[in-house]
């Protein structure tokens, strides 16, 4: 086993720490509308076959498409295409699951290559 090198005492604090800023007025809040509508993107998204799915893997494969043995497609990525998702909650943006396929057709949602 490895040493503690954080501690219990400054362990202590990053936790009192967390608990403040998610009691923050600052800190940036979805209602649970919006969370329920990226929920439900996230099951049409599951359950559409067509659509590949999105894998975050550390990989040198980042940004590269495969077939499954399911054959369905998987896209590889890091934690680009999350924060992608998390700024347009933050941003309230409620974008539909068709404007989404359309996203990915045409290669507008962030997946960075190895």
């Amino acid at each position: 086993m490895k040493d503690d090198l954080v501690g219990y005492e400054i362990r202590k604090k990053i936790a009192e720490l967390g608990k403040l800023w998610f009691n923050s007025e600052k800190n940036p809040k979805a209602t649970s509308d919006l969370i329920d509508h990226w929920e439900g993107i996230v099951i049409q998204w599951k359950n559409d076959q067509t659509v590949p799915l999105v894998v975050r893997k550390q990989t040198d494969m980042r940004g590269s498409e495969r077939t499954h043995r399911t054959g369905r497609k998987i896209i590889i990525t890091d934690n680009s295409f999350s924060q992608w998702i998390y700024f347009n909650i933050l941003e309230g943006n409620k974008i539909k699951y068709d404007e989404i396929k359309t996203l990915l057709e045409k290669d507008q949602i962030p997946f960075p290559l190895q």
